[in-house]
């Protein structure tokens, strides 16, 4: 029988994927699926990967629905020869172990709760999805009352919300009855942006250096040269100062710290499911035209959902730019294990003590105060400061 039904599970991209959100399935049970077709969407908290099948046979079951999360090795799917009955592919179904003993089995999305949390009943074997429980563990909702309206009776986010309000869990002073809403999902992608910030804003001893960087020879360079953003030569001049301060070109991991060769700067990028940060490899060792077009087509791919992640993952330095939107100037939070990152401003005309105009930039370095002092950070702003002001060395 086993050569016969093949399991088809979350896979897993990358050491740091936990889990996988089904975005968009391409079959239903019955399909006759081939080799090379793509069979589902997978969203994971960098990237969108159309998956496709490594092997040709009729779709059997999956999990029903889009949109909900499962764990690494979590069953999703099943795919069986015509001659294998439906009373086979439920025995293979119920008796799946996943490879790895953590990853969760997914019966059609069902999560059984075996145990109750402190503030949550629940009954045994309850057929809830993955979503719906967190929810009902966070708010302490009593399940053993709740009627699922899904398929077999289970339990969805809309159910346990319910309950929630006929518990009396929602308080009037926060409802939003009176104001109407939508409710907004949020994606992998902001779920990950959230709990690392989260831990990083708590675990990192952050301090801030700030100064202003007269940017008229570079501008007029540029005007010159004709090639390349600002950003682009702002990149460029990170790398530099990170070869002329390479303490400031490390990770931070627990009682090492790993300092680089090369300056692999990560860039953040807005996307609509939230931030990425492609990284830009070897910056020291490339021209403004190289950064400029490489910095283009990894802009591309992250607002398309198609970067690998040999596009995002790894970095030495991190780099934030809000000036094209106007803002002057902000603290931005570093990125573990990255041990700094710039927050770059916008350009302001400024009239200087002199009575001369420039345009000033400016920048405000985070560092991580475990493996960054003031007066390296310092010195990697000064080293920074000089390669904008004189652009000819860049």
């Amino acid at each position: 029988m086993t050569k016969k039904i093949r399991a088809f599970t979350m896979p897993k991209w990358g050491i740091e994927m936990e889990e996988g959100v089904i975005r968009e399935w391409h079959a239903n049970v019955g399909d006759k699926v081939n080799e090379g077709d793509i069979f589902v969407v997978i969203e994971t908290d960098k990237i969108a990967n159309d998956v496709e099948l490594e092997f040709s046979s009729t779709l059997r079951w999956r999990i029903d629905g889009e949109g909900d999360a499962y764990p690494v090795g979590a069953l999703i799917s099943i795919f069986a020869e015509e001659s294998v009955t439906n009373e086979e592919v439920e025995v293979f179904r119920n008796n799946f172990v996943a490879v790895d003993a953590s990853f969760a089995n997914s019966k059609e999305s069902d999560v059984p709760l075996n145990t109750s949390t402190e503030n949550t009943k629940v009954p045994l074997n309850l057929s809830i999805s993955p979503m719906a429980k967190e929810l009902a563990e966070n708010l302490g909702v009593d399940l053993t009352s709740v009627e699922g309206s899904g398929r077999k009776g289970r339990v969805s986010l809309q159910d346990v919300e319910q309950a929630a309000k006929a518990q009396g869990l929602y308080s009037i002073e926060n409802s939003d009855e009176n104001n109407p809403h939508e409710v907004i999902k949020l994606t992998s992608m902001r779920k990950t942006i959230a709990k690392r910030l989260t831990e990083a804003n708590r675990d990192i001893p952050h301090f801030y250096l700030r100064c202003k960087i007269n940017m008229d020879n570079l501008i007029k360079s540029r005007e010159a040269n004709k090639q390349g953003s600002i950003n682009d030569y702002v990149l460029k001049a990170c790398a530099i100062a990170l070869k002329a301060e390479p303490d400031v070109n490390v990770n931070f991991m627990g009682e090492t710290i790993h300092r680089f060769k090369h300056a692999d700067i990560s860039v953040a990028v807005a996307t609509d499911r939230g931030l990425i940060t492609p990284i830009i490899r070897s910056a020291d060792d490339k021209t403004i035209s190289e950064i400029s077009s490489e910095m283009k087509e990894l802009g591309h791919k992250a607002k398309n959902e198609t970067l690998q992640p040999s596009d995002y993952q790894g970095g030495t330095f991190s780099l934030s730019n809000l000036g094209m939107m106007g803002i002057s100037s902000f603290d931005a939070v570093v990125n573990p294990p990255m041990a700094a990152i710039l927050a770059v401003g916008s350009l302001e005309e400024t009239v200087l003590p002199n009575g001369e105009c420039a345009k000033l930039m400016n920048v405000t370095l985070s560092c991580d105060h475990r493996a960054i002092d003031g007066v390296l950070g310092a010195k990697w702003l000064q080293a920074f400061r000089e390669a904008l002001e004189r652009p000819e060395n860049l």
